[in-house]
């Protein structure tokens, strides 16, 4: 019966693990060999919240068995020594070949731009071997001083010692992310239960992640010319046209055929070269996926908090927004009262109420893993969950044990999921994260458990009795200098990390190295990026509720949108494939306007408020346009590469001096030029504020043009090549940006036609909040 419990636990625990990889990554998308490795290796470091209690209160009873005593009540989830042994030694070992061989291997075969499996494969194992032989030369003199003080009589004691190796860098990360997840956690919660907080949080980030995006659309149609002028070199019947032909077919905007500048002469066309060029492309399609898809989730929770603020004062409690649509059936006002009760008072209340439980847990922890040590030192248990755990029985050591371990890998594994490695690795949520960033967080997770795991049984004053400490106990302190002291006393550093978390110390510092950021703190309302991100935000929302007006789908951050037919919408966008960029592309070259007339979009575009950039950058090049629906994603990417009118750029309205003109106070304006068939200003829908230096984003409806004396930038010269549309006869509106994020350039980019957006997937009605 316990056997037949504890597989149905682990079955119910696989599936939460697979709902979990789905919900980040593609099972569709992901090949078979990714998906095993990362099923396994997310499993075993979830498997110790249902193993770790089953193994203290077995060991319980074999104790109380073992002394003789005449009652001992078998446990109702009771396993033998044996088979824990073997559990403990299976998955110790399987994360161990996972974390140090397997996934490094596996990461550098996805990211290879080799065109064969067999030179994939080696060259996977080369960049193993180089990256390890550096990473080995820094302890190299640590490892002779080990060999020269240890005495290796049998191979399991060199295996002891590289367990111990391993434990030791798996506690310092546990240390960090612990002390970090344990103040985050249950402040995130209760600053996330504020609308006004949350919106503010986004506004600031709101220029960051569009920057990003553009960025990231830039660089594949960077990739996407390289190609294309690299086919257009190479013909049929060259030895590398096969080459060529599968670069065409994983990316097909490339196969646009479109004249390119004969002066223009691409590097040498060899194999190296397009190895490169498959290795760019890859990782241009997967970081524009995972930016657009972070710019779509952040203007959805966007609306949604606006919603939730302006619903705030309704006496009625009915959820009014422009941007739902609910079916007129007889439940419509139980439904819009039930969603007001559930922004406005009951998730706020559930959210601050779970923050207030989780950082009780957080102190009792934070107090534990400075205070257990005294056990040995003085004979006194300060430990809390050791109080607690001391003469419990076996349904409260399994209760309680279970809540401990799940929080504490809930904090730790939280940090690491916040965990971003330049734009290689990320997690972003609704499919929307690589197979490589999956097995790097996986990695990682198998480097934690067991350290986490040995660091709760110090905690709990387990004294040796356990299975996992039978297994584990003397390899962790077999290496010199790595021993009990260090597996003992690190875990004090989990205060000092806390402390510094709480008062945001890192966030302190970087802001007096002019690098801005904020974290889980008062957000200054009149914050430069705040008030951009705030008009990005607003100017975003206006397109889609004119969208509505005219009857065509627009997402909604609540998944309660409904179509002009009445059908059920939802929220939730995926990001475009090639095919959809191919096409979006074909309809720009032909003037498409989306869906709508180019009066209507030139309406729009003169109604938004001005906000010019300085054209000039460090470094050189001039500040270029960039399409109105460049907020928007893709669709607008298709003039990037377009040269610019004279001097860079059109007309400039940047003031004389050179001045920055900042883009109104952040007011939302309606915009009814349909209805009322004429344009409104930008300089009547928003004042301009006093000069003041701002990001990379100016929005409004005139572009800030490049100054007479600047030069053309890369980009602007780039644009004359392969992938170059026609003009938009629509009017221009900019999104100008002085400093981009693509280097020195900045860029002349002109402006695109705003596309209708395509129906995205259907979320939750309580949307991803």
């Amino acid at each position: 019966m316990a056997y037949f419990l504890v597989t149905a636990l682990l079955i119910l625990l696989a599936a939460g693990v697979a709902s979990l990889l789905d919900y980040y990554g593609n099972r569709k998308t992901f090949p078979w060999y990714a998906q095993i490795t990362l099923m396994v290796a997310w499993l075993f470091p979830f498997s110790i919240i249902v193993i770790l209690p089953l193994d203290l209160a077995s060991t319980l009873y074999r104790n109380c068995v073992a002394d003789g005593k005449e009652v001992c009540s078998k446990p109702w989830a009771y396993v033998d020594e044996g088979f824990l042994w073997v559990f403990w030694q299976l998955v110790y070992w399987t994360m161990f070949n996972l974390t140090w061989f397997i996934i490094p291997i596996m990461q550098s075969w996805i990211r290879s731009g080799e065109f064969t499996p067999l030179r994939k494969l080696l060259g996977a194992i080369k960049d193993y071997l180089i990256y390890y032989a550096m990473v080995g030369a820094v302890g190299v003199v640590f490892l002779i001083y080990v060999l020269a003080s240890k005495v290796f009589r049998e191979t399991s004691d060199l295996l002891a010692f590289a367990m111990a190796g391993a434990n030791a860098w798996g506690l310092l990360l546990v240390t960090v992310m612990l002390g970090y997840g344990l103040v985050e956690v249950p402040r995130g919660l209760w600053f996330h239960a504020s609308a006004h907080w949350s919106l503010r949080y986004l506004e600031f980030h709101a220029p960051r992640r569009k920057e990003a995006m553009v960025d990231a659309e830039a660089e594949m149609y960077e990739v996407a010319r390289e190609i294309a002028v690299a086919a257009q070199k190479i013909r049929p019947g060259d030895p590398l046209r096969y080459i060529v032909d599968k670069l065409l077919k994983k990316c097909p905007l490339a196969s646009e055929g479109r004249a390119y500048d004969n002066d223009e002469h691409p590097p040498d066309l060899t194999i190296e070269y397009f190895r490169d060029l498959h290795a760019r492309i890859k990782r241009a399609v997967r970081i524009q996926d995972r930016s657009q898809a972070q710019y779509e989730f952040l203007l959805r929770k966007a609306f949604l908090f606006q919603d939730i603020i302006a619903n705030e004062s309704s006496t009625d409690h009915i959820f009014r927004s422009s941007l739902v649509t609910i079916r007129d059936d007889q439940y419509k006002q139980f439904k819009l009262k039930l969603y007001w009760y559930w922004y406005i008072w009951i998730k706020p209340t559930l959210l601050r109420t779970a923050s207030v439980i989780f950082a009780l847990a957080s102190i009792a922890l934070v107090w534990s893993e400075s205070t257990f040590q005294y056990k040995d030192i003085a004979n006194i248990t300060l430990s809390i969950p050791a109080l607690i755990l001391g003469n419990a029985g076996y349904l409260i050591l399994q209760i309680v044990s279970t809540s401990f371990v799940l929080y504490m890998c809930t904090c730790a594994y939280s940090s690491l999921f916040r965990v971003k490695i330049f734009d290689i690795y990320e997690l972003v949520p609704q499919h929307h994260s690589d197979e490589g960033s999956l097995l790097f967080i996986a990695a990682y997770l198998c480097r934690l458990t067991f350290p986490l795991c040995y660091n709760f049984l110090n905690m709990v004053n387990d004294e040796e009795d356990s299975v996992f400490v039978k297994y584990q106990g003397k390899n962790v302190n077999l290496a010199p200098l790595l021993g009990e002291g260090y597996n003992r006393w690190l875990p004090m550093m989990i205060a000092i990390i806390a402390g510094v978390t709480l008062v945001n110390l890192h966030g302190k510092i970087m802001r007096l190295f002019k690098i801005k950021n904020y974290f889980y703190e008062t957000i200054a309302s009149n914050d430069a990026d705040t008030e951009e991100g705030r008009t990005i935000i607003e100017q975003e929302r206006s397109i889609e509720e004119r969208k509505q007006n005219r009857g065509t789908y627009a997402y909604s951050s609540h998944g309660l949108n409904v179509s002009s037919d009445g059908s059920q919408g939802g929220g939730g966008a995926r990001s475009q494939t090639a095919k959809d960029y191919l096409a979006k592309y074909r309809s720009g070259a032909l003037g498409a306007g989306g869906g709508s007339s180019s009066n209507d979009r030139e309406s729009l575009l003169n109604s938004r408020p001005s906000m010019s950039s300085d054209t000039s950058e460090e470094g050189g090049g001039s500040a270029g346009n960039v399409g109105s629906m460049f907020s928007r994603g893709a669709g607008a990417v298709s003039n990037l590469f377009k040269p610019s009118a004279s001097a860079g750029g059109v007309a400039s309205s940047r003031p004389v001096g050179g001045s920055r003109v900042s883009g109104g106070q952040g007011r939302f304006s309606r915009f009814d030029d349909e209805e009322r068939g004429k344009q409104v200003s930008s300089s009547s829908a928003r004042p301009s504020s006093p000069p003041r230096v701002g990001r990379k984003f100016g929005v409004g409806a005139t572009a800030a043009a490049a100054s007479s004396g600047s030069s053309q930038s890369a980009n602007g010269a780039k644009g004359s090549g392969v992938l170059s549309p026609p003009q938009n006869p629509a009017g221009t509106f900019a999104l100008g940006f002085s400093g981009g994020g693509r280097g020195s350039g900045g860029g002349s980019i002109a402006s695109a036609t705003p596309k209708t957006k395509p129906k995205p997937s259907p979320t939750n009605v309580f949307g991803d909040l």
